[in-house]
């Protein structure tokens, strides 16, 4: 496209004539100079518009600058389903690429997509390579999805990050990797990641397929969530559970037990104190089986065995089977049966 050149054309725009009747053209219809520069210039703004030097010899600038537009289909009510004839579209984008059928990137500085229906918004230096497909980053930095089999994956508003695996999540984490399929996981560490192919510094992990989860640090529940404080129950990194009152049908096994309430269960296997307070017992159905002391205000009572490896146990209860201020030494084993001691060993 070029502005008309020739050697009768005037090197500043004349002021428009005053406007007439507005209609159509006929065989007989006088082209006025007002009405040629109105089209020039409509063509020639719309290609500098778009970041173009006009260019005498090329007849495609036009189709450049609304280029876009292609990939864009917009209504007023609705679009209805259509199909795009761009399926390739950045957006407010600096260095950004997308190479696969229907790729975005949005708002994004050095990122690339290469996976098929995936989208990277509002991020820096990213990238979903190639052979990927519905995956999605959002306010991220540096973070790769690599070109693997990978599908179904989400990244939020992590840095350094790296998801090698189908239908997982990654969220507000620092240098984490998951290579586990149905998860969803977070992690942090001040490190970048080394080449592994596996996990790395995840601190919490949930498999979506069997339920499992898998904390590298406390879980509290109830309380305070906002001050982090007043968690009525509290399950801490080094195996210890806090808690008002514990009852389960089956085992319980934990580095220790602290409750203000009862404790009630088929079994305890721990490697530290069992301590009950607030004049409430312990009672278990099948065996305690404890290498530090039990303790409790309320009473121990057994079914079966009562053992400590290498503390005592201590009861100031009355209805049960240790009888008030009965205390037995380190490593003995109480057999109860029916709420009363049947032997000491």
């Amino acid at each position: 496209m070029f502005r008309i050149d020739t050697p009768s054309a005037v090197t500043t725009a004349p002021a428009p004539a005053a406007v007439g009747t507005q209609g159509y053209f006929t065989t007989a219809t006088v082209v006025s100079h007002d009405w040629l520069n109105a089209t020039q210039e409509s063509i020639a703004l719309t290609i500098e518009g778009a970041g173009l030097t006009l260019d005498k010899a090329s007849n495609g600038q036009l189709a450049s600058a609304i280029g876009g537009a292609y990939g864009v289909k917009s209504h007023v009510s609705d679009t209805t389903s259509v199909t795009t004839r761009h399926t390739r579209v950045i957006v407010a984008a600096t260095n950004s690429e997308a190479s696969a059928s229907n790729a975005i990137c949005a708002g994004t500085y050095g990122s690339s997509n290469g996976g098929a229906q995936s989208a990277i918004v509002g991020s820096f230096g990213c990238e979903i390579a190639s052979n990927n497909a519905t995956t999605a980053m959002a306010g991220c930095h540096e973070c790769t999805a690599p070109s693997t089999t990978t599908q179904n994956v989400l990244f939020g508003g992590s840095r350094g990050c790296k998801v090698t695996a189908t239908h997982a999540a990654l969220l507000g984490s620092l240098n984490a990797e998951i290579t586990d399929n149905y998860s969803v996981g977070w992690g942090y560490d001040a490190s970048a990641l080394v080449a592994s192919n596996a996990n790395q510094n995840l601190t919490g992990l949930i498999n979506t397929q069997t339920g499992a989860v898998h904390f590298g640090g406390d879980l509290g529940i109830g309380g305070d969530v906002d001050a982090g404080t007043g968690a009525t129950v509290t399950l801490a990194s080094n195996g210890a559970i806090g808690c008002a009152s514990v009852t389960a049908t089956g085992a319980v096994g934990c580095a220790s037990v602290a409750a203000t309430g009862a404790v009630g269960c088929a079994s305890v296997a721990a490697t530290g104190d069992i301590t009950v307070g607030g004049g409430y017992g312990v009672t278990g159905a099948t065996m305690f089986g404890v290498s530090g002391a039990i303790s409790a205000n309320g009473g121990i009572t057994s079914d079966a065995n009562v053992q400590c490896g290498s503390a005592s146990v201590f009861s100031r209860g009355s209805d049960n089977g240790l009888t008030t201020t009965f205390l037995i030494a380190n490593g003995d084993t109480v057999t109860v049966k029916g709420g009363i001691i049947t032997g000491i060993a």
